[in-house]
């Protein structure tokens, strides 16, 4: 046969170099492969992961956008609130200041009677040994009249304000823990 006239050296290194050949081109076939298989595959994870991605920022977005729309109405809210405070206020400053006309007008009965208390016959009309004469009865209705009328007024001021405070602290507060 033809196979017998090649030397056998050279047939043994023809025999390696075809096992070589053989060996080498399905490596380089399941090489091709694998590498046609890992981009497939890549290309399927990068498909995922995108809609993955696309999934969380519009969620995102919409979470983002809900916030917004939260903080508006509180922000809002909270406007409004301010804006009824300064109007209740504004109220009890004008009612304060009619207060104020009413106690003048009340000073002014009282002094009336106080001259009227004046003009009357008096139980002990001199003063005692070694004493001073005592005020007169009038003067002392009407210092504390006027004493007392000031500090209710300062009172009912105050009270105004931190009851105005106070609601609207809690309608602020309620405006911003209601859901």
């Amino acid at each position: 046969m033809i196979l017998d006239l090649i030397p056998a050296p050279y047939r043994l290194l023809a025999g390696a170099a075809a096992v070589v050949a053989i060996t080498a081109s399905v490596w380089l076939a399941g090489d091709r492969h694998g590498l046609a298989k890992g981009r497939a595959e890549t290309a399927v994870v990068q498909a995922r992961w995108d809609t993955e991605r696309a999934a969380e920022f519009a969620a995102a977005a919409s979470a983002s956008e809900s916030a917004r729309a939260e903080e508006q109405r509180r922000q809002s809210a909270t406007q409004e609130i301010a804006h009824e405070a300064q109007v209740m206020q504004d109220r009890a400053r004008r009612d304060a200041v009619a207060v104020t006309g009413a106690a003048d007008g009340l000073r002014q009965r009282a002094a009336a009677v106080a001259a009227a208390c004046r003009g009357g016959p008096s139980v002990n009309p001199t003063a005692a040994a070694g004493s001073t004469p005592a005020t007169d009865s009038g003067a002392v209705l009407i210092d504390v009249l006027s004493r007392v009328v000031v500090v209710a007024g300062q009172l009912a001021i105050v009270a105004d304000q931190r009851g105005g405070a106070g609601a609207a602290c809690e309608r602020a507060y309620t405006a911003l823990t209601a859901p």
